[in-house]
């Protein structure tokens, strides 16, 4: 949710079978805005090493470290689904230089090392918040794409998401931001982590890593 997930890998167990670990850990993460402790994950992340200075070299780093002698998925993940977004491009925002290379990255790794099928992996670039709300639904309402494509009880999730974060000044809760957001109007803008948890937690998957 900042510019370093181009320098690391930060995969995320946030539910197994429906149900939410308890956890609250700090995500250690730096950008130009302040960071606030995200509950219910379970965190395991590592400082990649970084290719170079520049921003091609910083880019190349995720790419490498997530390929580099990966193990090869013995046999395919059939029913899983991995939805991959990386958005670069903003309206009202810095962009965010590695995002796109960060998915293309992950599209790599989940179709290697983890298994999944080319036709069942899903890429957004540049996501608005409609291309989120389409995917994962909107609040109450967590019949998106994304439920459609899964079997219940069947079909591991895999979300990743390199873009901007930030927390709405007053409730001081947590949205990702779609390329169109309005830093200032974030409740209007943005997509609510806890409604992206929530409708995950709906999906009724095996398996769901953020």
């Amino acid at each position: 949710m900042d510019n370093r997930l181009g320098e690391m890998e930060a995969f995320v167990q946030v539910a197994r079978r429906g149900s939410f670990a308890a956890a609250a850990k700090d995500l250690g993460l730096t950008q130009e805005t302040p960071q606030r402790t995200v509950a219910q994950l379970d965190v395991a992340a590592r400082d990649l090493p970084v290719a170079g200075a520049a921003g091609a070299g910083v880019a190349s780093s995720l790419t490498d470290a997530l390929l580099r002698d990966i193990p090869t998925a013995r046999t395919p993940n059939a029913d899983a689904i991995a939805i991959i977004i990386g958005n670069r491009t903003y309206r009202n925002a810095p962009s965010v230089a590695f995002a796109a290379n960060d998915a293309a990255a992950v599209r790599q790794y989940a179709e290697r090392a983890l298994g999944i099928r080319p036709g069942n992996i899903v890429v957004l670039e540049d996501a608005t918040l409609s291309d989120l709300k389409r995917m994962f639904g909107d609040r109450g309402n967590p019949n998106g794409r994304l439920k459609q494509l899964v079997k219940p009880g069947q079909s591991d999730v895999f979300v990743f998401y390199s873009g901007h974060g930030a927390p709405e000044p007053t409730t001081q809760g947590a949205y990702l931001m779609p390329v169109d957001a309005d830093a200032n109007a974030l409740p209007l803008t943005g997509l609510p982590v806890d409604v992206l948890y929530d409708n995950l937690a709906a999906l009724n998957a095996r398996q769901v890593t953020v």
